[in-house]
Formats: structure tokens, sequence, C-alpha cells
């Protein structure tokens, strides 16, 4: 799991606390305000070759954004995702299934999160990339 603290930050994040559910302390978000300027950026080496679900963590709201982008660059390709935070978590969940990914081992694996266009607040919280069992 890459927490919403060890994310790399550009502009101006909020720490909050108001909504649940969330994982650890708290999230962050861009107060609906700076658009463009704030973007997040994570980083993680993958250990084992597999299909992973990128999973997001944020507090569904009407007020949240129906168009964060996010990128995923991983093994020299990139693939761009928009997502509708007013839509609910997975059941039972505090993450959202945002994609499912073909993984290698050893490849780093970057996702940015950005605020550019985005029509409402931007809230992270944490992201996952959880490994799919095989059937």
């Amino acid at each position: 799991m890459l927490d919403d603290r060890t994310a790399i930050k550009k502009g101006a994040w909020k720490e909050s606390r108001n909504f649940r559910p969330y994982v650890g302390a708290g999230y962050i978000h861009d107060d609906n305000a700076g658009k463009g300027a704030a973007s997040l950026t994570f980083e993680t080496k993958i250990s084992k070759s597999g299909r992973y679900d990128l999973r997001l963590a944020y507090s569904p709201h009407p007020s949240r954004a129906s168009n964060v982008p996010v990128r995923v660059e991983f093994g020299g390709k990139s693939q761009e995702i928009s997502v509708n935070q007013r839509l609910s978590l997975d059941p039972g969940s505090a993450f959202r299934t945002l994609k499912t990914l073909d993984l290698k081992a050893g490849h780093k694996v970057t996702i940015y999160l950005g605020n550019e266009g985005t029509d409402g607040f931007v809230v992270v919280d944490a992201l996952q990339l959880l490994e799919r069992s095989k059937k």
C-alpha cells in the first residue's frame, strides 16, 4: 500500500479527517483550488510478476471531482485513467479498483494523480497494487 504521506507532492494539498472511511491518519485534498497546480507522484517496485488491481482509497461524495486524471507508467508503457470520485468504493473496502495491470517483477511503477481540469475536490488517501489470485 502507498499512503498519501509517501507521495511526492507538488502544489497545495490539505490534510483532513472529515469524511470516512480513510486509511491511516487521514487523507489529503486539493481544496478544489489551484487547478493544474497540484499533483502527486507515487513510486513502487514490483517484486512478483502477475496481474494487479490498481486501487485508490478516497472518500466518495457529490463534491468530489468526476474526472481525476491518473497516469500509470510501467515497463516502458503509459496508461491514462479518468477517475470519478463521486462513485462508491468497492463493497466492504476503503478502496475502489481502477484498472487491472499485467506487471513484471523488477519493474518500477510510477503513478501520477493531478487536479488539472477537475470539476470538484480531488481526494487521495492511499493507492494499492493488489495481486489478483490465480483461478
